[in-house]
Formats: C-alpha cells, structure tokens, sequence
C-alpha cells in the first residue's frame, strides 16, 4: 500500500497531545533523521523504511493488536497488523522533528533492537551509505543537548 506523505501541521501535532483525531490512525515520520553521535553527522533515511521509533498510535489500537514478541523487525509487523484491522498507515513529513540517535559499535550496549539489516550489514554500516543531511547537529539540536 503507497501512501504520500503529509506535512506536519498543528492539527496533526494536536492528536499527539491527547485530542483525539479519528483521520489519525498510525503515524509515522518518513524519511527521519540518524544521528551518529560518534561520528558527529546527520543521514538521511531511505524513503521508504519505517522507523519504530517514530510509531505514533492509540492504546486502544494497541490493545486490540499489539506488537508481536519477535527479536526483529517487530514494527514492521505491528504495522502490518494494525492495516489488516483496517487503519490506515499515515507517513508525516517531519524531517527536523526527529533524530534517531546511534552510539558507535563499540560503545557500551544502550539497548538498540535495531543493530542489523536483512542482509547481515551492521546498521552502522549501512547508515555510512547514507547522504548526509545538509545541516550540522549544532545547527538542530537545542543548546541544553549541546552543552550535555
């Protein structure tokens, strides 16, 4: 199922504080943001891929069909599930909202799922392949973070 993105617009962000918007169902921000910590650099996500992380749902929804217990790739699925109950997957064009921030391999475990693609690639690997977002972290993320 192909659905175009939308912008991002107050309304929208309204269903997020608690109003409820029946025309939302299960958001998601596509492309979003990888931020590589060690490296210091902003990628851009492929179009398509679907970030759990940005999942944005209602508990009902949940409840009726929650994510499955699978060691990977459990959004994908819980998104699956939550269409065939017949909600439609809603992409938002968000891209600054958002970063997704990585630590380096040899960091200590910060409890990542995703640490590998489909084909055995690390996802660092794969996120070096990636283009570069034209603006630095200092240029989007807020001072307190800077100074952290």
């Amino acid at each position: 199922m192909r659905v175009a993105p939308v912008p991002l617009r107050p309304q929208k962000i309204a269903g997020v504080a608690g109003v409820r918007c029946p025309t939302i169902t299960t958001a998601f921000l596509r492309p979003f943001l990888f931020f590589d910590l060690a490296r210091w650099e902003i990628r851009r996500s492929e179009q398509c891929n679907v970030p759990g992380a940005t999942l944005l749902f209602g508990r009902a929804d949940w409840q009726t069909c929650p994510f499955r217990p699978l060691p990977g790739d459990e959004d994908f699925w819980f998104l699956h599930d939550q269409a065939r109950q017949g909600l439609t997957p809603l992409p938002v064009d968000g891209l600054e909202t958002f970063l997704a921030v990585r630590h380096s391999i040899g960091a200590t475990d910060r409890g990542h799922t995703w640490t590998h693609q489909a084909d055995g690639q690390t996802l660092e690997q794969h996120l070096r392949a990636l283009p570069h977002h034209p603006r630095r972290p200092e240029q989007l993320l807020p001072d307190w973070a800077l100074s952290a």
